[in-house]
């Protein structure tokens, strides 16, 4: 084992907390207030943190939540069909009445390229039975399609006088394979995945050398501002492979940003005066807790704030601005320009704030080592993870737990669109209210947190029961046609109480994560817990498009969602000990080391007093840590 005073390495035969004892602190370092805006203080470095999840989170609001999946859908379609497609029902005849019938005026239209309805007559269809009609009107006898609250999208068969599901889409050609637009859309997102799992792999351990951790953050940053502007040269529907090729390279700059930005917060906790001040034990570790809550919920709520103040930009040019195939989805690529500014904007003022942190220099052995440098760091990471039990059952458990729950927005979106025939400026209001809930939900579970005195591992578990009591409520409605998202105000209603917990269960599960990792190796153990959050994104979104295949109804994968949530909740409840998470990896001391601290100096510095394997004290910063017991 090294000495105390080395600088951090990674020992592919056991990871061990290490400090550099030379290293003088000054108050910045410790994280005292350097600066004054309007007669209050504030620390920079903090400020500057914030600022990149305000930068940042405008793509991950606007962006990948809303406007790039219908861009591309809408390219697609465009290309597929042309300006022509089936003529739509007469939007406006159709109501869910309080005697349940639907209703809808169907008549020849006067003309082909136009659904004009002269006269015409009233069809009435029970619910859930679509071919009970009065046989005594004259029916319209051509093609049309009917959006259907709560059914979505059928079409009327003239020549058999009832609503059937539509035709298999046209298709456009892909990576040598023709797609539908839904599928292409879906199948640009599962490559964005699998990039961004390859990417963090092989960039993420970098961070914890030199002043890798600021200079890779910043770097995938611009490349990921840069690219958001490049929609504008989208200025055709025959471009839709190079909005797909966009759209891959934000989500993985954006992506592997955050390894880097995350990896920045157990160090600033650490630094902070508050746990720096405290005494050692009890009350440095609840100092430590309350500080990285604090300032995990903040970073959250300052994104979610900028990005409810986008979207709001979002609703005029939406509205006033063309967003149809003719135009390439014009209004959408101009939303992007407004998110690519915005992040390449505010993202300045992190790199002037924020200090770079530096650890060891790389590690030596020519260009192929440290080209796989990555590689055998995230799989000496993962196997030394296995020697943490309580840290590998979390990651194990938020794999599926955060593929279930990030998924909801995604799936939610698409059933907004295709089942409850709601329009853009409808989906945007949900997005107002997902994003505004989502800021008051980081505050309103800081003030809960502190009320109910509980660690992260409790508020996560609170968090999770009311995303699986919200979840269940939207499975009830395969059951019955009156609620389980039947109706458009339940939407709504969704919208606000998702974003409610929205912030508050990732930004718990990062700390979680934060207070299990390693001293010294934050970088390496975020990019696996960026790995493992992001590898598991294909999961939920395949599971939906076969269920949707088979079943012919998108409502079976809350089911599946139901699943993925309950399992893992109740595995960190009864399996993960989070108190000695902490203490294996060293981040704290265990009550028996509190003794040991004041013990004889004698004790301390005899090796043979020890056991061999036993724990030893070391130092990290100003906090006594508790080195782990080699396996």
């Amino acid at each position: 084992m090294a000495e105390a005073n080395s600088n951090p390495v990674v020992d592919m035969g056991e990871i061990v907390p290490q400090v550099d004892e030379s290293r003088e602190t000054t108050d910045t370092e410790t994280g005292e207030d350097d600066g004054n805006f309007c007669g209050r203080t504030f620390n920079k470095e903090r400020a500057g943190w914030y600022m990149f999840d305000w930068a940042n989170s405008t793509f991950a609001t606007l962006g990948i939540a809303m406007c790039l999946p219908v861009m591309l859908s809408g390219l697609a379609e465009t290309e597929a069909y042309g300006t022509s497609t089936t003529k739509a029902c007469h939007a406006d005849t159709w109501a869910n009445t309080q005697n349940e019938e639907f209703h809808v005026f169907c008549a020849n239209p006067a003309a082909t390229t136009s659904c004009s309805y002269a006269g015409g007559c009233e069809c009435r269809l029970d619910q859930g039975n679509l071919d009970k009609f009065d046989s005594s009107m004259d029916l319209y006898s051509g093609t049309c399609h009917q959006c259907m609250p709560g059914l979505g999208t059928l079409e009327w068969n003239g020549a058999y006088k009832m609503f059937t599901p539509v035709p298999e889409a046209k298709t456009v050609p892909f990576l040598g394979f023709n797609v539908s637009p839904f599928s292409f859309t879906s199948l640009v997102l599962s490559i964005s995945v699998i990039a961004q799992a390859v990417t963090f792999i092989a960039v993420g351990p970098f961070a914890d050398y030199g002043s890798y951790r600021k200079t890779l953050m910043m770097i995938f940053s611009t490349i990921g501002a840069i690219c958001c502007c490049l929609f504008m040269a989208v200025t055709d529907s025959s471009m839709y492979a190079l909005a797909g090729v966009l759209t891959i390279i934000c989500n993985v700059a954006f992506g592997s940003s955050i390894v880097f930005y995350n990896a920045f917060l157990p160090l600033l906790t650490d630094l902070h005066p508050s746990v720096v001040k405290a005494q050692v034990g009890k009350e440095q570790d609840a100092a430590r807790d309350s500080v990285q809550n604090t300032m995990s919920l903040a970073g959250f709520g300052a994104g979610y704030v900028a990005g409810f103040l986008v979207v709001i930009l979002a609703i005029p040019i939406s509205y006033f601005l063309p967003n149809d195939g003719a135009s390439a989805r014009f209004a959408d690529r101009i939303n992007m320009l407004m998110v690519g500014v915005w992040w390449l904007g505010f993202s300045t003022v992190t790199a002037k704030w924020l200090k770079p942190r530096p650890g060891p220099p790389l590690p030596a052995g020519g260009a192929l080592s440290t080209a796989t440098l990555g590689f055998r760091n995230i799989w000496g990471v993962l196997k030394k993870s296995t020697r943490y039990p309580n840290t590998f059952r979390f990651l194990i458990a938020f794999f599926f737990y955060s593929d279930g729950v990030s998924s909801v927005p995604a799936i939610g979106i698409l059933f907004g669109q295709i089942y409850m025939c709601m329009g853009t400026m409808e989906l945007l209001i949900v997005l107002i209210l997902n994003v505004l809930f989502s800021a008051i939900g980081c505050l309103l579970f800081a003030k809960l947190t502190d009320y109910l005195k509980w660690n992260a591992k409790n508020m996560l578990l609170l968090v999770l029961s009311c995303q699986i009591g919200m979840i269940c409520y939207m499975a009830i409605g395969l059951f019955q046609p009156y609620i389980g998202l039947w109706n458009k105000w339940e939407f709504y209603a969704f919208g606000i109480l998702y974003g409610l917990l929205n912030g508050a269960w990732q930004s718990y599960s990062r700390v979680i994560w934060a207070d299990m990792t390693i001293p010294g190796h934050e970088a390496e153990f975020f990019s696996l817990f960026e790995i493992t959050d992001r590898g598991s994104s294909w999961l939920t979104p395949l599971i939906s498009a076969v269920l949707a295949d088979a079943t012919g109804n998108l409502r079976y994968t809350f089911f599946w969602v139901l699943l993925v949530t309950i399992l893992p909740a109740l595995a960190i409840h009864f399996f993960v000990d989070y108190e000695q998470g902490k203490i294996d990896v060293g981040r704290v001391a265990g009550k028996g080391d509190q003794a040991a601290l004041g013990a004889n100096e004698d004790v301390e510095n005899n090796s043979e007093a020890k056991q061999p394997g036993s724990p030893a004290p070391k130092a990290f910063g100003d906090i006594e840590l508790q080195a782990p017991i080699a396996a």
